[in-house]
């Protein structure tokens, strides 16, 4: 008697066997069912998350990872899309291998009958940043990324973020900290240098609830390219260099700083633009100022804290409390700073840096807990102390003392420092008591035709009042007014028109009897004070025998000059 011949029951089916394995089961009509195996390089149970990306616009919860724990084997799959055919594709793009004697159509339909449902009752949720930098003790960027990412998986900011790992060596790492150590400022160094660390590591700072809350604004005097302030603060991207200008639509910028991460934002404020467009270049900035400083969450529409480190360039000088002002010139951005930052000693300090940071995070942050224990100090005080020890084990790993590196002799007093940087007293009067205390040592003439030259002598007409810069500077050091201070000073009244240069600096180029003198002219007006004696009167004059009997006096009635 012929054997009565099987029918399929209903369609197959996935299942998993006892050993874990994905396997393709067919039902018969009397109730005996064949298994065959279906999937070759995964096995065990699934879970299924809705990601959630929310540092990302639109992508919430749109995305879904079917997740194998067993071989860590990421499925994305867009649940608006899910069909048999995708889940197919999907999986393949995944790199899972299926038994070629299925027919392709079989596994779609099984594939669909089988997770379909999950994906829609899924109710876990991961959230994903996607940003780049620090991440489980590992230093995030695009090529790192993409060793792993699963096919599928949406744009993000970590994808476009590219970090150069081909320059390193200690050799390197010296001509680095020599061009740092070029700035005439030791202060200026200190701060400069841990900049760009504090926004490398901003992350394990957040950690620890260590954050600055001050930025450096870089107030450039004369012609100074803007790139130099990419070469030595862009973190990712190096080669094409990216500044966000303050002067752009605020969404525009909103979408830039959304992808910042564990790096120095820096931001260009133009000069060159009329009233209007300067109080929306300062709300830009103020909003900037608030997101990365104080890291306040409504600014700029963007619901997160930013971790990152800020730098301004600019040719204004900041009265924003929370700014550093940093006048730079010649004696910041030196030609020896220059030419390191055009070479790749940057790359290899950013490279050897975060690879240290890997291996010795257990160190690194035992160092970032010790100091934030002392948080009731100056926070951004604590940082750079905290930054500065961090720098120091560093460079002692490859060598290096960092001090000596750094030009930089005996202890730093952090305090006298903190306050030479954020000092906000008026140097203005400073300045001008200290010129006119000095003028009985100098020699001063009225510019007139046939003025003659006198070494080191100042000069002045009824409007303006020139002194060579080398006396100037004199001056400054012997009633110790720091540099920076009276340079801050000096950018001031620029913009108040007090101080007339005529280039784009600070000084003016004055000629006396065929001499060039290198001077910085004044408004004459600006060390006059009323009811005291005229600044010329003050000065030296080198008189012909016939006026030795006549002098300068103020006469108060109507504050007008005569001879007597």
């Amino acid at each position: 008697m012929a054997r009565k011949s099987k029918k399929l029951h209903g369609k197959p089916c996935i299942m998993i066997g006892g050993n874990g394995v994905y396997c393709l089961a067919q039902l018969y009509d009397d109730g005996t069912s064949t298994q065959s195996q279906l999937i070759f390089n995964i096995t065990g149970e699934c879970d299924i998350y809705h990601l959630s990306f929310p540092k990302l616009h639109g992508k919430t919860k749109r995305y879904v990872a079917i997740i194998f724990m067993n071989e860590r084997t990421w499925v994305i799959c867009d649940k608006e899309k899910v069909t048999g055919t995708n889940l197919y594709k999907w999986f393949v793009e995944a790199g899972i291998q299926f038994d070629p004697c299925f027919k392709d159509k079989l596994i779609k339909e099984a594939l669909f009958d089988y997770f379909a449902p999950k994906i829609a009752n899924a109710r876990s949720i991961k959230e994903l940043d996607g940003m780049a930098g620090w991440w489980q003790s590992q230093w995030r960027y695009a090529e790192w990324f993409q060793t792993f990412i699963p096919s599928g998986m949406p744009e993000l900011p970590v994808m476009d973020k590219h970090f150069t790992t081909e320059y390193r060596g200690k050799e390197l790492l010296e001509k680095f900290l020599k061009g740092i150590a070029s700035i005439e400022s030791k202060h200026y160094r200190v701060v400069v240098l841990e900049t760009l660390v504090s926004g490398v590591l901003a992350n394990l700072f957040q950690e620890a609830g260590i954050y600055s809350n001050y930025f450096l604004n870089f107030v450039l005097i004369g012609r100074l390219d803007k790139e130099l302030f990419c070469r030595l603060y862009q973190v990712f991207n190096r080669g094409i260099w990216e500044i966000q200008e303050a002067n752009v639509r605020s969404k525009l910028i909103s979408d830039y700083v959304r992808t910042i991460n564990d790096e120095v934002l820096i931001v260009h404020v133009p000069s060159d633009e009329d009233s209007h467009r300067r109080k929306s270049i300062e709300r830009n900035l103020g909003d900037i100022v608030n997101k990365i400083c104080e890291r306040d969450c409504s600014s700029l529409n963007i619901p997160w804290k930013v971790n990152a480190s800020l730098v301004v360039v600019n040719e204004y000088v900041s009265d924003l409390d929370s700014a550093i002002n940093i006048i730079t010139d010649k004696h910041t951005f030196t030609p020896e700073l220059i030419d390191m930052l055009r070479g790749n000693a940057v790359d290899a300090f950013l490279y050897e840096l975060v690879t240290y940071v890997e291996a010795h995070m257990a160190e690194v942050r035992a160092v970032i807990k010790k100091w934030s224990t002392n948080l009731e100090e100056n926070m951004s005080l604590v940082l750079l102390k905290v930054i500065w020890e961090i720098l120091s084990g560093f460079a002692k790993d490859k060598g290096i003392d960092l001090a000596a590196g750094l030009g930089i002799t005996g202890s730093l007093n952090w305090e006298a420092m903190w306050r030479s940087l954020t000092d906000r007293q008026e140097i203005g009067e400073r300045i001008i008591k200290a010129v006119r205390s000095s003028m009985s040592k100098i020699f001063i003439r009225e510019r007139r035709y046939g003025c003659g030259y006198v070494k080191d002598g100042c000069y002045y007409d009824q409007e303006y009042l020139w002194i060579p810069t080398k006396v100037f500077k004199e001056i400054m050091k012997t009633n110790r007014i720091p540099s920076n201070k009276y340079r801050e000073t000096l950018v001031k009244w620029k913009q108040q028109e007090l101080l007339l240069p005529d280039e784009s600096g600070l000084t003016y180029k004055l000629r006396v009897n065929e001499v060039p003198i290198q001077t910085y002219r004044f408004k004459k007006a600006l060390f006059d004070q009323a009811f005291s004696v005229p600044l010329e009167g003050l000065g030296r004059d080198e008189e012909d025998e016939n006026e030795k009997n006549m002098r300068i006096v103020w006469k108060p009635q109507n504050g007008a000059n005569y001879k007597k």
